[in-house]
Order: structure tokens, then C-alpha cells, then sequence
């Protein structure tokens, strides 16, 4: 097509949208997910001639730029949005000099009139309303794409009723470009189930784009939206915008003391003492300290002595409750200006999901374990975690961009597993923090030949029981710095 609406139709749309309150800025918006957005798109509100011939004509240059008029025939609506979506886009596609016809199927099967003859096609007049025929190529408009369920019921119905029938794609006002809480790209689950494409009127991206280039964001708004891309944007999304995982600790190789002690004293004479040592790179505080003294306290403690190492949270085992708490946990750990959490999501995926998203939109760092020190913990060890769900818990969090992990240091040989899968899986360079030494047996020399270029030991009480705990960390970073090969650098 020539007709420049084809190639106008985003900004149009945006537009239009804006002006009918159907796109707005001005969040968070709680999303059903829990997830906090800060965008909402409510097609609902297109509600007039005016903007019904606006989201037709987005539908309809989208369809033609991505499929072309001849790769289809007719478009079918599933209910109930997609019924008028059906019916502008036809009338669109019309004013654009291509006529196709149209049809949408009940929810409830007709029983009354021709719906109750006993006839070859009795299904079909009891479902479909419009002209849909045997052999026809299929595109069926909707609204959004979340879990992909009434396109793939359409599927099912168009499938039932008419023989040899084909469907092309699916055409959506708004692509919000998102994960689903199982880690997953619904529409490329969608895509890869049914071999059809999906084709968006409009990304997430365009949005953004348009509001920052048109001069609608501030600064807070450009973050916000940047967080929320990172923390539950889908991989393309992500590289489109470089959000990538930060670094939590600029050194290569260094020594983090677990700072597991009792009183809020022994803590400050811990990092006053270690503070100075460059290869200390930064603090783990547990539980134990964070709920006797609160973290904010702890955290201005650390900061006042050492204030460029990186202070890191486990709340051991955290990301282990439903997915609901992940977004109160990372914000008070937000708040309390921590750097960096870690996380055991042995719940399940869709807690992982959300909890390394929450933690992520908050601005924290995210370090995701999934092996433990200790006997019996996995299966084959007489323990209860299974084994392949082990791997998962590090690939998942990987699927999410995470890069920072937590291996026992141990197990070598595990280390050496996880650098292999997650490399696999296209992660590069993955970060290691590694407890488990000196009491639990870990030998920091094999732990690190295992880990690769970059990681970090997780040391206890062979720093922190020590009378001379800053003579202690040094001989530890000592250790950990030997290698040549793996020389610190700034």
C-alpha cells in the first residue's frame, strides 16, 4: 500500500490514545499481574466514532505492513472485545482499497431458531455470526495478549466449524513487551504452539519512544519506565535499551564477610577493621543482625566506615514465600539502601519471577542461589529439593538477565556445573558468590579455578571470630588474589 495512513498509523494511535485516556503516564498502575506499572493501556475507553476509527485503522495498516492483503481472508472476532475490533478493522481495511469479510462466534451456543437445526453445519450457525468458510486463512483481532487463552479458544471454535481452514495471525492494539509470570514471551509461546504470527499495533517501545522524544517524560519518569523494562521486559525489550545487570562489586575477585554476629558492635568493629582492605569488596548482613537491629541502622553503619564496599542482604533463605511479598521485601530493602539481595527461590517460578522482578524495579541488585553447603539438601543426597529443579532456579534467573549467583564454594565441581549451564544458556561472565569455606571444608584455590574469572568468597567466622580481624581478611583476600592470571582491577 502507498496511502501514507499505512505508515502513520503508530503515532496516530498513540495519539489517539492518549487523548481518550486510553494510554496514560501518570502511574504506578497496579496491574492485575501485582506487577506496578508506569503505563496502563485500557482499550475499554475507546468509546466513540472518533477513536474507534483510529484503533481500526491501526489494525488494519498494522495487518497490511506485517501480513499483507494477501495472505488472508477474513478476519474473525473473538468474543467479547474482539467482536467490534472485527468489525472496525474490516471497515479500515475497506477505506484502504481491500475488502474482507468478517465473523465472530458466540460464547454460549444459540438454541433457539436456525441454531436448533440438525443439518451438516448445525455447529456453525449455533457459534458463528458473519461469513466464515471452509479453507479460509484466518486473522483473528484482539485486544492485549496476556496468557494467549481466547486466541487460542478461537482457534478451537474456528477449527470446529469449518474444514481446512488456516490461521495466519492474531493482531493486538498494544504489545507490552513483558514477560508472564511463569519467565516466559507469551506471545512467542503463542507463536511457536500455533505457527502463526502475532502482529502488535503498537510495542511498549513506541510508546516510551514517543513520549520521551516528544519531551513527556522527566527524569523519574525515564527511570521508571527503564526499571520496569529491566525488571520484566522480554529479553528483546531488554536489549533493545542496554538494560542489562549491573555490576554489584567492581573488582574481579574478592573476599565478602558474612557478617553472622550478635551484637550490633562486634558488626561496626567488623567493617571499621576490614573497611581499608581493597579486596574486601563488600558486606553480607543475615537475618540475625537485620531483624534484632533493623537494616537501615546497619546499613548507615556500614556506609559511615565503608562507604564504596557493597552491602548486600540474605535474609536466608528469601524469595521462599508466595509471590505476593516479593514487592513489600525488596522495597523495605530498597528503602534501607542496601545494594544487593540474595535470594533461594525454592517456591516455584512464578515467586522467582516475581520477587527477582520487584527486587529489580526497586533498583536492588539480584543474587539468585540455588544449591546449599550443606547434606541432605538435594534429592539425590537424601534431601528434598530435587535435583533438576536446582538447574532451573539458576536458568530461570538467568531467562531474567540476571548474571550474579550463588554457588557452594564447597563443591567445585557443582561450580563448575552452573558456569557450564548458565554459559549455555547465554550468559557471559557469570558472577559467583561462593560461601562454604574453611569450617564447611571449601578450598578457595579449587573454588576458584571452578568459577572462573569472576566471583567472590562468602567468609564467616574465619574473619569475623578472629581477634585480628583485619590481619584475618587480608590473609583470606590473599588467598583469592594469588592468580596472576586473575589480576584486581579498578
Amino acid at each position: 500500500m502507498s496511502d501514507n495512513r499505512l505508515f502513520e498509523y503508530k503515532e496516530n494511535f498513540i495519539r489517539a490514545a492518549i487523548e481518550k485516556g486510553v494510554l496514560s503516564h501518570k502511574g504506578p498502575f497496579k496491574l492485575k499481574s501485582g506487577r506496578k506499572s508506569p503505563y496502563f493501556f485500557n482499550s475499554g475507553n475507546f468509546a466513540d466514532g472518533e477513536s474507534s476509527a483510529a484503533v481500526g485503522d491501526a489494525y488494519a495498516a498494522a495487518v497490511l505492513e506485517h501480513i499483507g492483503a494477501e495472505k488472508f481472508d477474513v478476519l474473525l472476532g473473538p468474543p467479547y472485545k474482539g467482536i467490534p475490533l472485527a468489525v472496525m478493522m474490516a471497515r479500515s481495511l475497506y477505506r484502504l482499497g481491500v475488502n474482507k469479510r468478517f465473523a465472530f462466534y458466540r460464547k454460549e451456543e444459540k438454541t433457539h431458531g436456525e441454531g436448533t437445526e440438525e443439518s451438516r453445519d448445525a455447529r456453525k450457525k449455533r457459534l458463528i455470526v458473519g461469513d466464515l468458510r471452509d479453507g479460509d486463512r484466518v486473522v483473528i483481532p484482539d485486544d492485549v495478549i496476556t496468557t494467549g487463552g481466547a486466541k487460542y479458544d478461537a482457534i478451537e471454535v474456528m477449527e470446529n466449524v469449518v474444514e481446512g481452514a488456516k490461521h495466519v495471525a492474531v493482531v493486538i492494539a498494544m504489545n507490552r513487551q513483558e514477560i508472564d509470570e511463569f519467565g516466559s514471551n507469551a506471545i512467542e509461546e503463542l507463536e511457536r504452539k500455533t505457527g502463526m504470527r502475532v502482529v502488535s499495533a503498537l510495542m511498549a517501545s513506541d510508546y516510551f519512544d514517543f513520549l520521551d522524544k516528544s519531551g513527556e517524560l522527566n527524569t523519574s519518569d525515564r527511570e521508571a519506565f527503564r526499571r520496569y523494562f529491566r525488571a520484566w521486559g522480554t529479553q528483546e525489550l531488554r536489549d533493545q535499551y542496554e538494560l542489562k545487570d549491573g555490576d554489584i562489586i567492581l573488582r574481579d575477585r574478592t573476599v565478602i564477610p558474612a557478617c553472622d554476629v550478635r551484637t550490633i558492635e562486634k558488626f561496626e568493629r567488623l567493617v571499621e577493621a576490614t573497611a581499608q582492605v581493597d579486596e574486601i569488596g563488600g558486606y553480607k548482613i543475615g537475618f540475625s543482625l537485620g531483624l534484632r537491629y533493623g537494616l537501615p541502622r546497619l546499613v548507615e553503619i556500614a556506609k559511615k566506615h565503608a562507604p564504596d564496599k557493597a552491602i548486600i542482604y540474605d535474609h536466608q533463605k528469601a524469595g521462599t514465600d508466595i509471590p505476593d511479598t516479593g514487592e513489600d521485601f525488596a522495597r523495605l530493602c530498597a528503602e534501607a539502601g542496601v545494594d544487593a539481595v540474595i535470594l533461594f527461590p525454592q517456591s516455584g517460578p512464578v515467586t522467582q519471577v516475581r520477587w527477582v522482578g520487584e527486587a529489580l524495579q526497586h533498583g536492588l541488585k539480584v543474587i539468585v542461589g540455588g544449591e546449599m553447603t550443606h547434606k541432605g539438601y538435594k534429592a539425590s543426597e537424601g534431601g528434598r529439593i530435587n535435583d533438576a529443579e536446582i538447574d532451573n532456579m539458576y536458568l530461570l534467573a538467568a531467562k531474567q538477565g540476571v548474571r550474579h549467583f550463588v554457588v557452594p564454594g564447597n563443591k567445585p565441581q557443582r561450580i563448575r556445573h552452573f558456569r557450564n549451564i548458565l554459559e549455555g544458556a547465554g550468559v557471559e561472565n557469570p558472577i559467583f558468590y561462593a560461601p562454604g569455606f574453611i569450617d564447611q571444608g571449601g578450598k578457595i584455590s579449587e573454588a576458584g579455578e571452578a568459577a572462573g574469572e569472576r566471583w567472590h568468597a562468602i567468609v564467616g567466622r574465619a574473619i569475623v571470630d578472629a581477634e585480628d580481624m583485619a590481619g584475618a581478611a587480608i590473609e583470606m583476600t590473599r588467598q583469592i588474589t594469588v592468580d596472576e592470571k586473575f589480576a584486581i582491577h579498578q
